[in-house]
């Protein structure tokens, strides 16, 4: 019989790390949101916004190995500072 814990504990951590990192681009779009940027610029970031927060909403529903609930980033026009960027532009 062959153990496959470390196997599934592998794509377990590699999931997490693929999810902490869509959260910290996002996160990241975010901040780049909040400085000035040309229209050109700011279309691009908020397309790079949607294409990670599409990225995230599939490896959600996808589920995961190990069963654990996360959650979703906070929308960067739900935060104060966001709203001011876009108000800004």
């Amino acid at each position: 019989m062959r153990d496959t814990s470390g196997a599934v504990m592998t794509m377990i951590d590699l999931r997490a790390a693929r999810i902490k990192a869509h959260h910290a681009n996002l996160e990241r779009y975010c901040r780049l949101l909040m400085t000035e940027l040309t229209d050109t610029e700011r279309t691009f970031v908020h397309r790079r916004i949607a294409e990670e927060r599409l990225a995230l909403e599939n490896m959600h529903q996808g589920g995961g190995l190990s069963g654990e609930a996360e959650e979703a980033p906070a929308l960067c026009e739900d935060h104060p500072s966001g709203r001011q960027a876009s108000a800004m532009a």
